[in-house]
């Protein structure tokens, strides 16, 4: 898209909406993979904001439930800087920890809602 930032990959039509596109590795400062055929559009909607990410890929969704909270409380603190502002919460499920990221950190941040360059 002209005039945005580089994570910007345009707009689509989603549940039955008009959604920008953030290319969720470019945002946050990693090198994109491009769209391949692993990539999902994963739709965030919080409030009244709906933005799709453009993920690498999905490997499961499952409920988390009473799970969050279970995994390695240090793992904040390993996390790399570039996520460290949107992990939430741990989960562990089958010997795996994994980092939950909040929505609402994603999606009411401060660039995506000044995304032209320049601005």
């Amino acid at each position: 898209m002209p005039n945005t930032a580089a994570w910007v990959l345009g707009i689509t039509q989603a549940v039955g909406m008009i959604v920008s596109v953030v290319d969720l590795r470019t945002f946050l400062g990693l090198p994109s993979l491009g769209v391949t055929t692993q990539s999902r559009l994963m739709v965030v909607t919080r409030r009244d904001m709906t933005i799709g990410f453009l993920v690498d890929a999905v490997v499961e969704m499952r409920p988390l439930g009473e799970m969050i909270g279970q995994g390695d409380p240090q793992m904040l603190r390993r996390a790399p800087d570039w996520v460290r502002p949107y992990i939430v919460d741990t989960a562990q499920f089958d010997g795996r920890v994994v980092a939950l990221l909040d929505p609402d950190q994603l999606v009411f941040n401060e660039p995506i809602h000044r995304y032209r360059l320049g601005a």
